[in-house]
């Protein structure tokens, strides 16, 4: 992990590697992913009830998830970290 003022990254062997970025607020946090858009996801996204902001003109899923949201989405949230 990367931790800058404003989001959390990721490193590989010490090296931006931010394919997704964790924007803590208050009381959620905010996943950016960086994913080819995809009708298939986006419905994923919105069977599982999550949170859905908006695809961004730069490739990026914005999605608020809650701490009940990362415990009950994990088995779905984790495969596309990978």
């Amino acid at each position: 992990m990367k931790y800058n003022e404003v989001y959390n990254g990721l490193n590989l062997d010490g090296q931006p590697n931010n394919f997704a970025t964790f924007s803590p607020q208050k009381d959620e946090i905010r996943l950016d992913l960086r994913i080819k858009k995809s009708e298939e996801i986006e419905n994923q996204i919105s069977e599982k009830g999550l949170n859905l902001m908006d695809y961004t003109r730069c490739g990026w899923y914005r999605i608020c998830l809650s701490k009940s949201d990362l415990k009950e989405h994990s088995n779905f949230i984790t495969p596309l970290l990978k």
